[in-house]
């Protein structure tokens, strides 16, 4: 009895986060954290193909959630900015974009 057990068709699903496709300031390490998801993803669907393991991962934008809520306040302070603004000036500012350096 020797070896691991024979692999058999099935699905792994992961949520992830647009984090994991791009960056946000202020957000290293959940950045990093989810750019590893990501990676183990990838690398699990590539080791798992031959098996027919599906790997996946989903990668939502913007939730509101309870922790999302409690990062408000912080975040006001520490931009000077007001809570209201929060949401537009800093949760859901534009994310790092490649420009065209030709122009």
């Amino acid at each position: 009895m020797g070896g691991p057990a024979p692999l058999r068709p099935g699905r792994f699903v992961v949520i992830a986060s647009i984090h994991a496709l791009v960056a946000s300031p202020y957000k290293a390490a959940y950045v990093s954290a989810k750019h590893g998801v990501l990676g183990l993803v990838r690398t699990l669907a590539l080791e798992g193909a031959q098996a027919e393991i599906s790997v996946t991962a989903v990668c939502p934008g913007y939730v509101r959630t309870p922790l999302v809520e409690g990062q408000i306040a912080d975040q006001a302070k520490v931009h000077g900015l007001a809570e209201e603004e929060v949401l537009e000036q800093v949760i859901l500012a534009p994310h790092a974009v490649k420009r065209d350096r030709a122009r």
